[in-house]
């Protein structure tokens, strides 16, 4: 699959580097028994997010690049480009959430489910990027509504009535103004 002629690896394929590796990452860091601690886990993300703005300033410096990841009908794919446009998106994307995930220790430190916040935190980095990578309709409203989703679990992390009220008011306007 990752190959291309000559068995070298497509080039495209560095497209799906900062949408997957933070969600993978996001996913797996409640699995991982070190993230109970503290320090590892404010190791764990910075290195996560610190690894994505890598690769992100890596596209950045690249020609444009173009790439179907997969097709969900004959004629309908979600793919992924990095045109001027996106690469503005993903660098600001990335620049703002550096920034929020360093105030976030702060930020979350006196929560009880601080995991569970940072799990869809590094998550919703991924699916910004390739929100703002996307290069048709169909993947812009397949990301869309993850971020929706995702923006949702982080307004209710705390479980407070408030929280899950505020959270109901972001999903409903979120899925009905889309």
């Amino acid at each position: 699959i990752l190959s291309g002629r000559g068995g070298r690896m497509n080039s495209e394929w560095i497209l799906l580097f900062p949408i997957l590796f933070p969600v993978i990452a996001g996913a797996l860091l409640p699995l991982i028994p070190l993230t109970r601690e503290r320090s590892f886990r404010q190791w764990y993300v910075g290195c996560i997010l610190a690894v994505q703005a890598v690769v992100v300033i890596y596209i950045l410096l690249h020609p444009v690049k173009e790439m179907v990841a997969f097709h969900i009908l004959t004629d309908v794919a979600i793919v992924f480009k990095t045109d001027e446009i996106a690469k503005f998106f993903i660098a600001i994307v990335t620049l703002i959430w550096s920034f929020t995930g360093i105030y976030t220790f702060e930020y979350i430190k006196h929560e009880e489910h601080e995991r569970r916040f940072l799990c869809v935190f590094l998550m919703e980095a991924g699916i910004l990027t390739g929100l703002g990578m996307s290069a048709n309709f169909v993947s812009f409203y397949c990301f869309y509504e993850m971020v929706a989703l995702g923006g949702f679990l982080l307004v209710v992390h705390v479980q407070t009535k408030e929280a899950l009220r505020a959270g109901c008011k972001y999903l409903f306007y979120s899925i009905f103004g889309a």
